[in-house]
């Protein structure tokens, strides 16, 4: 939307027309559009320079501060500020009244879904034959309208309550203690894994649930048919070791605190011998692998950290920066950089070295622009557009650059900057993508999809795999450095490990924040986590 027309009324019109063209609901998108009168020119409401990136911040900062978890000063004075402005609203008001009317909505609620509730837990027994698979599947969905209860309730109220509330649908101890290992089946979804000819087809979608009795219960559900409760995959603890597929394991090794605030980056080092962190704090650390000891804190950039990179021939490594500046540093010596890039006039979003011509080190920022640095002679060798949100250099040869902007991933020539291929089908804006080792294969990660792309011989630029979100939230990924067919995937607060040759998925609870980003190692099969929750993880 030009500047001339744009009035606050209007941003949340705006906002809901961009959600339903991002979802596909095109009927309902062109009917409110034409009921709200909204706009038709194009405006960016999800990227971080999008109007809506203040709220948002502001926003998980006050959710998460219900954990008690320490924040900057400047979120302690938002939330302060908002509870002040609270209690002046509310001066003769308690917290027992508010309470009981709350209790009274959820209940008129819970009233309204109690038909449908008894219908489903009739329909689960008897599609499940009675089994203890059906309980647990109802109470699932009951757990589900509960929460959806407390949700609503809550919404009506407005926000009044100054305390969060308690979920009244049991827990995940209760359900073992009433099932046993019943309560959790693994579950292989084949239309969690879709690939592109069978998606063209519009096959239907299939699921095969697996019973600890060794019972297989094929339901062969339509699109618009869903079992309650059901989930592609199942949660495990992150403390046991996990046999994924044929002898395929993977389990947490180490576990560290790495900032005070969130961490947002992380990469390991050719030989895996380092790990280097970096975020909210606007410090890089160093880390060996085997002692989590630290090095030396780098502290030289005035915003957040949003990228770091190993040089993968030379002990040194990159960082980008909410300041507009790249930074490299020596490896051995971090103590200060030895390089300051100056020359972006936005958030440097990304960054990326060479894997070849190690002099050469890339970077785009969020306006789209992307720059080529000569690490010797500390100048801008080149300036061009293409990238703005994440890129990286293909592995071995470097032939390539691949460079997300909005829901497009551009491969571009890296001695030409023309633009080989265009990789379309996100619905969203891509939040990441990584290289197999081998240089043929790219993964591109938005919040509701994965996608693999083949970029070797034959049928290059061709979408061969994506995954559906299921309504987890999808932030980072890395493929496995042993097991070249499986992806890992960072969520919101697990890991979701993809055997993309045998259409399974696995679920790991990982972290208690989003798992920003993913970095693994092909030397020793390290795979590091970083998380919001400030922690790091290392898994093998």
């Amino acid at each position: 939307m030009s500047q001339t027309n744009w009035k606050a009324d209007k941003m949340l019109d705006v906002y809901i027309y961009d959600y339903l063209v991002k979802r596909d609901f095109k009927a309902s998108a062109q009917a409110f559009q034409d009921e709200a009168k909204v706009s038709s020119d194009p405006v960016t409401v999800d990227a971080p320079g999008g109007f809506l990136f203040e709220w948002w911040s502001g926003f998980w900062d006050s959710f998460f501060a219900r954990t008690n978890e320490k924040h900057s000063e400047v979120v302690e004075s938002y939330i302060e500020t908002r509870l002040i402005k609270t209690r002046e609203q509310q001066p003769q008001q308690s917290q027992h009244p508010q309470h009981q009317q709350l209790h009274l909505q959820q209940m008129l609620l819970q009233r309204h879904v109690q038909p449908a509730l008894e219908k489903r837990h009739r329909d689960g027994s008897r599609v499940l034959n009675g089994t203890s698979d059906g309980i647990a599947k109802n109470d699932l969905f009951t757990r589900q309208i509960t929460d959806t209860a407390n949700v609503l309730a809550a919404k009506m109220y407005k926000g009044k309550l100054k305390v969060p509330l308690q979920r009244d649908a049991f827990d995940d101890t209760a359900k073992k203690q009433r099932f046993g290992e019943n309560a959790g089946h693994l579950m292989i979804s084949n239309n969690s894994l879709i690939p592109k000819s069978e998606a063209a087809e519009g096959q239907p979608s299939g699921q095969m649930l697996h019973s600890t009795a060794g019972g297989i219960f094929p339901q062969v559900l339509a699109g618009n048919q869903q079992l309650p409760g059901s989930k592609p995959d199942i949660k495990i603890d992150m403390k046991q070791n996990f046999n994924v597929s044929k002898g395929i394991t993977f389990s947490e090794v180490s576990s560290f605190r790495a900032s005070t605030s969130k961490v947002v980056c992380c990469h390991l080092s050719s030989d895996g011998k380092l790990l280097v962190t970096g975020g909210h704090d606007k410090k890089a650390v160093v880390w060996h692998t085997n002692s989590l000891k630290p090095k030396p804190t780098l502290e030289e950039h005035s915003a957040l950290i949003t990228d770091v990179r190993f040089n993968p021939s030379k002990p040194c490594f990159a960082t980008s920066s909410f300041d507009k500046t790249v930074r490299v540093w020596d490896a051995d010596n971090p103590g200060y950089s030895l390089r300051t890039f100056a020359g972006h006039s936005a958030w440097v979003m990304s960054l990326d070295f060479h894997p070849v011509k190690d002099d050469l080190l890339c970077s785009c920022d969020s306006y789209g622009e992307i720059r080529y640095w000569s690490i010797n002679s500390g100048s801008c060798a080149q300036v061009f557009k293409g990238g703005s949100t994440y890129m990286r250099f293909q592995p071995r040869q470097g032939r390539v650059l691949a460079a997300a902007a909005d829901n497009v991933v551009s491969i571009l020539d890296v001695e030409t900057q023309a633009c080989r291929h265009s990789l379309k089908g996100h619905t969203s804006t891509i939040r990441s993508v990584c290289w197999d080792p081998s240089g043929q294969f790219l993964a591109s990660v938005s919040n509701d999809y994965v996608r693999v792309w083949t970029l070797g011989s034959g049928s290059e630029g061709d979408c061969i795999y994506k995954l559906n979100s299921d309504g987890k939230i999808f932030c980072s990924s890395a493929f496995h450095p042993t097991y070249p067919s499986m992806l890992v995937i960072g969520c919101y607060q697990s890991i979701k490990l993809w055997n993309m040759s045998e259409n399974k998925t696995l679920t790991l609870s990982a972290h208690s924040g989003l798992v920003a980003s993913l970095a693994a190692s092909t030397v020793n099969g390290l795979v590091a986590s970083a998380s919001h929750d400030r922690f790091v993880k290392l898994w093998k």
